[in-house]
């Protein structure tokens, strides 16, 4: 008679719960977050943290590229020479300019927009789509887009100017029109972003609001002005200080338009900045002078927060 052979299974060990440790997974859990944002804060450490402590302790010496063996300490000797210069004060008052004008407009007529293409009609979508064409390109093609319009014999502005008997301007070799034909060019780029984040913004308005408006005999401009745009304010505020940090650093497009010229008329913050950097190789103020520009955007991004914060602050008190 055959006997059967049966299987043997592998026995399995089981740690004895007296040996086991009770805070192994509670710690090991604890410690999993930090060492899975680990990488990436290695990564900010190295392109940001490092180049920024880097940068602001070169802002304390005189330090030029080819001569760094003239390297010495001045301390604040950088920082107190571009506040005694006046050319940087010029680039300030300038940019202030571009930054204001050019981002107020954006984003008036970027809500006007919005509001335009709230509703659904044939072709909306292809309409928004070519509104949002602008914001796709980069600033240098934008720039050299613009250079182009703007010439004086073959432009097209020039020329449209021409057939309605308009004496077509030297748009950007004249210093009277030379800092206008960047910000509608800027204007022109950016607002579609303004008009994106609106229109976004005004898919969240609640329609029972203004169905309950509408039936309490409030019109268009009622709703607009009382439950619409309030709706709209944190979004607004938020979409302003983007872009007006992004237009104070305002370099490319200016640059490949006007390269600064003609004379000073558009000697930006980042142009100026780049001259005493990259052309002059001053390494040491350059940095001096990117520190002081961050000051000037912390100082109004600053201001209009807490300005908008007691304007809401405000309307709820009242």
């Amino acid at each position: 008679m055959t006997e059967l052979a049966w299987p043997v299974r592998a026995r399995r060990w089981y740690p004895s719960p007296s040996r086991a440790s009770p805070r192994a997974p509670e710690v090991s859990g604890k410690l999993t977050p930090y060492l899975l944002i680990l990488p990436a804060l290695i990564v900010l450490l190295l392109t940001v943290a490092f180049p920024l402590a880097y940068s602001l302790y070169h802002s304390f010496f005189y330090y030029l590229l080819f001569r760094p063996a003239d390297m010495r300490w001045v301390g604040f000797g950088n920082y107190l020479h571009l506040l005694n210069d006046s050319s940087f004060w010029m680039s300030v008052r300038l940019s202030l300019i571009f930054t204001g004008v050019g981002v107020g407009l954006e984003v008036l007529i970027g809500i006007l927009v919005a509001l335009l293409m709230k509703g659904d009609f044939t072709g909306s979508t292809v309409c928004r789509l070519l509104l949002m064409t602008p914001m796709l390109m980069s600033p240098v093609v934008t720039g050299t887009t613009w250079r182009f319009l703007y010439s004086p014999d073959n432009g097209l502005i020039n020329a449209a100017l021409r057939l309605v008997g308009v004496p077509a301007p030297q748009w950007l070799t004249s210093p009277s029109t030379a800092l206008l034909g960047v910000i509608i060019a800027d204007i022109w780029q950016w607002t579609p972003f303004v008009f994106l984040v609106v229109y976004a913004g005004l898919q969240n308005v609640p329609r029972d609001l203004l169905e309950a408006a509408q039936l309490d005999g409030a019109g268009y401009w009622r709703s607009l002005q009382s439950i619409t745009m309030p709706m709209l304010k944190p979004i607004l505020a938020v979409v302003t200080l983007i872009r007006l940090i992004d237009s104070i650093k305002t370099f490319d497009l200016v640059y490949v338009m006007t390269w600064g010229g003609p004379g000073t008329s558009t000697f930006l913050l980042s142009i100026n900045n780049w001259s005493i950097g990259f052309s002059a190789f001053q390494i040491g103020r350059g940095a001096a002078f990117s520190y002081l520009v961050l000051l000037v955007i912390t100082v109004l991004t600053t201001y209009l927060s807490k300005l908008m914060q007691g304007r809401s602050v405000r309307r709820v008190v009242a």
